[in-house]
């Protein structure tokens, strides 16, 4: 019999290697990091993430998901959607509405955007 913290833990396991990173599942494999820090210095809590190749015409899934980046608390995503690309525009959209976006960013080279008031 399998106890509950044995169990959960195989479950994270499993949805882990079948469903990659909880950020985003697909890795380029050519080495480069493809990971971005997004502070949040303002007054607002960010609600959504969204991270395009710069060829591609509408944002695509939110990858904060469910989750929000309170003001003066940081996230880091993995922007690697498996093709190698490394030219994304980025897009935050605050609680209140607003965005902030950021076009033809190098994910390969930029580790850190900070949105500011």
């Amino acid at each position: 019999k399998m106890r509950i913290p044995a169990m959960l833990s195989a479950l994270v396991l499993a949805s882990v290697v079948v469903f990659g990173s909880p950020v985003m599942a697909a890795n380029s494999g050519d080495g480069n990091n493809r990971r971005v820090v997004v502070i949040n210095a303002t007054s607002q809590s960010i609600y959504y993430f969204y991270a395009s190749r710069i060829n591609i015409d509408d944002w695509q899934e939110d990858m904060l998901r469910n989750d929000v980046v309170r003001p003066g608390h940081s996230q880091t995503f993995n922007i690697d959607d498996g093709t190698g690309y490394c030219y994304y525009d980025l897009k935050v959209v605050m609680k209140n509405g607003d965005s902030a976006v950021r076009n033809r960013v190098n994910v390969c080279s930029v580790e850190t955007w900070t949105i500011t008031d």
